[in-house]
């Protein structure tokens, strides 16, 4: 992963892809994001500046169980608990949003159950015609979505540079993006 870091620098600032965010009237207008440089704490969605192609790599070598290109980056061991249920049976309660000009309130799969693991949000139940039980998933602040499901080998990712952060709107295409991919037969 040669194109992701952790903590904005200035040097990135030229190669950052610019935001739209949805306005009242539904069409997108320009949105200044502006970075915290080296703040005193990290909030959700502001960390982990990459292109796609590298977390790309990331996922796979998570889903192939820890190792990529020939070499071991975590153990089995390490993977297992990495993805396994970290919260027992607390619920995952609509996540409200105190700004909704830049997120909406985030409920995937109201009524699903869902747990998390060190990494990822983990459906643990399936959900007819997309994700099966034991898929993980997260996502960037600006609609980057990505998912990836062991069981049926398969990831997936849809980025944007997009707010509001899981509008309707949006959401209806994230639904419909998964529903295809299921739809793909397997070899």
């Amino acid at each position: 992963m040669n194109d992701t870091t952790f903590e904005f620098n200035a040097g990135q600032a030229p190669r950052l892809a610019s935001v739209s965010i949805r306005g009242e009237d539904g069409k997108f207008g320009d949105f200044a994001l502006a970075p915290p440089f080296n703040p005193e704490f990290y909030r959700m969605g502001h960390a982990l500046y990459s292109l796609a192609p590298d977390y790309m790599r990331f996922l796979r070598m998570v889903l192939i169980g820890g190792a990529l290109d020939g070499r071991r980056l975590v153990s089995q061991a390490g993977l297992t608990t990495m993805l396994t249920n970290q919260i027992g049976n607390i619920a995952i309660p609509v996540l409200t949003s105190c700004v909704p000009r830049l997120s909406a309130d985030v409920d995937f799969f109201c009524g699903k159950r869902k747990s998390h693991s060190m990494d990822f949000m983990r459906f643990d139940e399936d959900i007819l015609g997309m994700c099966r039980a034991g898929s993980q998933r997260w996502a960037g602040v600006l609609n980057s979505h990505y998912w990836q499901n062991a069981k049926a080998a398969v990831i997936r990712m849809l980025t944007t540079q997009s707010l509001p952060f899981t509008e309707p709107r949006f959401m209806k295409t994230y639904e419909a993006f998964e529903r295809a991919v299921y739809q793909i037969p397997r070899r």
